[in-house]
């Protein structure tokens, strides 16, 4: 290929531009300029084009397309190449790169694209990750929840530890937000402290306190389990920038209360719970509302077991009808065992409860004798309309429904009847202090009676007596601490129902369905007029459970509830 010498300069990059301009020069017959200053240093024109090359050794690498130098400075394009000296830094580079055994290519590919010097060695990297396989942040995300997050794990002491749907659930929500979009093209390697720390902040400041708590947390999770475990991820030779990611720390409110001097509410009593359980039967249609829609049998029967029985809502109602156990007419037992699967449970831990006979009418037996129920699930508390098609129990939203609806918070009404019955604002979760708070006050039983109920996976703060060692009760304890369950709850769901009984005692003395002289003194009349809504005040509501056919139901295990003092009518 013929050469012509010429000094590299202005002129001579602007003649190039000329005759590419022209477009006279074929790849057969290209125009080829060389400086005999600037070893291996060429332009080439070609058809439209005129661009430099590099010939070092037998390579030969374009370093980039030749820019108009009358082009005023403003106006000028990136990743073309307007100057002498540019092109002699670009060939400086390239042979240092080939003296490494470093391929160029993706180097002169990014810069060609506008990138700068600092950038392009970046992106050249970047390129050849991708290469390689390395993952973006969508393929970290993929594979965290599939691989990580959805897998059941070992623990310390060689327990299987089952994967949680709420942490799957979390974890989708936090890391796979239409927020993050953004990222999902970007490699690992690239990704920066600040591209966490902005969307962090956005959701800091829109209140979402809770989901940037867990963006920060499930980053820095993923981030590690990636690094840790997959050399390919290429993250091997990244800083752990990931390990100083914090969010954003806030008060609680209650912190905030008690620094202003502020009274924090005590967790509801026995009578308060009991005012709760009173108010969404009598008002199952709260008044003044357009749409007269009840409560529905299986929704309040998950009210009471939430209440008494003092579980996390989610695992509450998850209650499996082939994992509970009448074991009323055992000797040694004389309750009805509710069985919990490990993956229904925050502690990921197998536990069981043993339940008082009337606890077990007024929740479970109730929600079984829903003549809405659709007898072919599984759940106990089953959810009228299943979701997706699938076999579901009823959610978090039906119960705090009831709540909302009471408070006149659900759109429709607004009398906060909760409110007007002397109840402070309160959680479904706080109902586990309101168990804790209780049995805490009572002398005669052990302080890990509550632990046990509420399946704690700690058992600091218990009395030296009372505590087992963790290889027995993981090991060799499968009684699951039953009867220590057993006094527990039966104290509990005792102290409510006689002060529910109270309340009904006095509602149906208003009602003239009572007579302190027998039940035979409450007149027909009185019965028969006695409106629908108001038929739970008989117990009609209520399953009979087996041997209860004749006798009215006793509270079977619980201390006495003093029947007596609320008949049975009709």
């Amino acid at each position: 290929m013929p050469f012509e010498t010429v000094k590299f300069n202005v002129a001579s990059l602007r003649r190039a531009i000329d005759e590419a301009t022209a477009g006279q020069r074929t790849s057969a017959q290209p125009l080829v300029l060389r400086d005999p200053a600037l070893v291996g240093l060429t332009i080439r024109v070609q058809g439209k084009r005129a661009s430099f090359y590099l010939k070092y050794g037998k390579i030969v690498k374009k370093l980039g397309d030749l820019g108009n130098p009358r082009t005023a400075e403003g106006s000028r394009e990136p990743g073309l190449i307007y100057a002498v000296d540019v092109a002699k830094d670009l060939a400086d580079t390239v042979r240092r790169m080939l003296d490494d055994g470093t391929d160029p290519s993706d180097y002169l590919k990014a810069r060609s694209l506008g990138a700068t010097h600092d950038e392009a060695l970046g992106k050249a990297a970047s390129i050849l990750a991708a290469s390689e396989g390395a993952w973006t942040w969508e393929e970290l995300v993929r594979r965290f929840v599939a691989d990580k997050i959805s897998k059941p794990t070992i623990t310390s002491r060689g327990k299987v530890r089952a994967p949680s749907r709420g942490s799957i659930r979390d974890v989708k929500a936090a890391l796979e937000h239409p927020d993050l979009d953004h990222l999902k093209p970007l490699l690992l390697r690239d990704l920066r402290r600040d591209h966490i720390e902005r969307i962090r902040d956005r959701w800091n400041s829109d209140g979402r306190e809770s989901a940037q708590r867990k963006l920060c947390a499930y980053t820095k999770s993923a981030l590690t389990w990636a690094r840790t475990i997959y050399d390919n991820a290429g993250l091997s030779h990244v800083p752990p920038w990931w390990v100083d990611l914090r969010h954003v720390k806030h008060a609680t409110k209650a912190q905030v209360a008690e620094a202003n001097g502020e009274v924090i509410a005590a967790p509801l009593t026995a009578r308060q719970v009991a005012v709760l359980l009173f108010t969404a039967e009598r008002y199952r249609v709260a008044p003044g509302r357009q749409i007269a829609s009840r409560t529905s049998e299986t929704a309040l029967a998950a009210l009471w077991w939430v209440t008494l029985a003092a579980q996390r809502t989610h695992a509450a109602y998850s209650v499996e009808t082939s994992r509970i156990y009448d074991a009323t007419g055992d000797a040694d037992a004389g309750w009805y065992e509710v069985v919990f699967l490990p993956n229904q449970l925050k502690s990921r831990r197998w536990h069981a409860l043993p339940i008082p006979r009337e606890v077990y009418r007024r929740t479970i037996a109730r929600a079984l004798a829903d003549p809405k129920r659709r007898k072919e699930s599984r759940y106990a508390f089953s959810s009228i309309r299943p979701r997706d098609g699938m076999d579901s129990p009823v959610s978090d939203n039906i119960v705090n429904s009831i709540l909302n609806r009471l408070r006149g918070k659900d759109g429709i009404g607004d009398i906060d009847l909760l409110k007007a019955s002397g109840l402070p604002h309160f959680t479904l979760h706080e109902l586990r202090d309101s168990l804790t708070t209780f049995l805490s006050a009572d002398p005669h039983i052990p302080a890990s009676a509550a632990s046990a109920i509420l399946d704690h996976a700690s058992d600091s703060g218990i009395e030296p007596t009372s505590r087992e060692a963790a290889v027995t009760r993981e090991h060799y304890n499968k009684s699951h601490r039953m009867r220590l369950k057993f006094l527990g709850l039966s104290e509990w769901s005792n102290a409510v129902l006689k002060e529910y009984a109270a309340l009904v005692l006095d509602e149906r003395r208003r009602l003239g369905l009572w007579s302190p002289l027998g039940r035979d003194l409450v007149t027909r009349q009185n019965i028969a007029r006695i409106k629908p809504d108001d038929e739970w005040l008989l117990g009609r509501h209520l399953p009979v459970l087996p041997g209860d056919e004749v006798a009215p139901p006793t509270s079977g295990g619980i201390r006495s509830l003093n029947l007596a003092q609320e008949p049975e009518v009709g």
